[in-house]
């Protein structure tokens, strides 16, 4: 189960990660991908010429190398 758009910002969704992690630990990865305002802004910016578009990908680098670990 990835665990998508976690607002850092806000103890009831840290709280929810958390709560899905004690439920279901054997299908959790690891990654945690957090919201970040350059996502938000690949649909307005695009995908080329866009120089935010490495930090907006950053997180998803991680789940799919967790991601080809695993399978």
């Amino acid at each position: 189960m990835l665990r998508t758009m976690n607002d850092t910002r806000r103890a009831d969704s840290k709280a929810f990660v958390d709560l899905m992690e004690e439920y279901w630990p054997d299908i959790c990865f690891d990654v945690v991908i957090k919201r970040k305002a350059s996502i938000g802004r690949i649909s307005m910016e695009g995908l080329f010429n866009n120089k935010e578009l490495s930090s907006a990908l950053e997180q998803y680098k991680l789940f799919y190398k967790e991601l080809k670990e695993r399978v």
